[in-house]
């Protein structure tokens, strides 16, 4: 169980809003080949709360000779992000020597978008990954992964309006217990779109997700363990 700040990352010490987020989590392993896990996640913002989660500059464009009252005017518009937002979901992690399955999903209120025909999210996550050992006596390892993800966003239950697919094959190759080189890429399809930015002015300016779009990279990485 845990309760973290509202304001999110990077906020500062001082704390003083009730826009808490409450996660819970439970996993239960009946065999050692198989751990089921459960969880839900919740959203706390009250309407005195958003003055908390925005910078101050932006709260002075509210606030003009011509408007005093613009703080008033700030908290009726951003109204819609208020109340509770909830999530909840379940995971499946299956091992088979060294093999390991992971299969994970989500369901609940998409809180950016509570006003618009997007007010609910699912996702789904399927990864598996397997170790070869290449060398006892030098303790390498190839570790081939293939990670693949789908959001959506959805109106209501039974129908949907924009889907991202993510698809992401890599290998690492683990040299002793210190040192991994990890090579992945990362391909995306996306059907339809999220709203975009003008349909709605948020919070954070600059900072609304964005439309999506079809892409792909590739990914290098050696990692160090200390």
């Amino acid at each position: 169980i845990g309760v973290f700040n509202g304001k999110g990352m990077n906020s500062t010490e001082l704390d003083l809003n009730s826009a808490k987020d409450i996660a819970f989590r439970i996993d239960v392993t009946p065999v050692k080949q198989l751990t089921i896990g459960a969880n839900a996640h919740f959203k706390f913002i009250r309407k005195d709360d958003l003055k908390y989660l925005v910078d101050k500059d932006v709260l002075d464009e509210y606030s003009t000779p011509a408007a005093p009252y613009g703080w008033d005017e700030f908290k009726d518009e951003h109204e819609w992000m208020t109340g509770t937002a909830w999530m909840t979901g379940g995971d499946v992690k299956l091992r088979f020597g060294d093999m390991r399955i992971l299969a994970e999903s989500m369901f609940g209120e998409s809180w950016w978008f509570r006003l618009e025909d997007y007010r609910y999210t699912w996702t789904m996550t399927l990864m598996l990954w397997y170790k070869w050992k290449l060398s006892e006596a030098w303790n390498i390892k190839l570790e081939p992964v293939l990670r693949g993800e789908m959001i959506t966003l959805l109106p209501g239950p039974g129908s949907w309006r924009a889907r991202m697919w993510q698809i992401a094959p890599g290998i690492n190759l683990h040299l002793g217990k210190y040192v991994r080189l990890m090579i992945d890429g990362e391909f995306v399809i996306t059907q339809d779109s999220e709203p975009d930015e003008v349909a709605r002015t948020g919070l954070w300016p600059g900072e609304w997700p964005g439309p999506w779009r079809n892409s792909s990279r590739l990914l290098v990485q050696l990692a160090f363990s200390i």
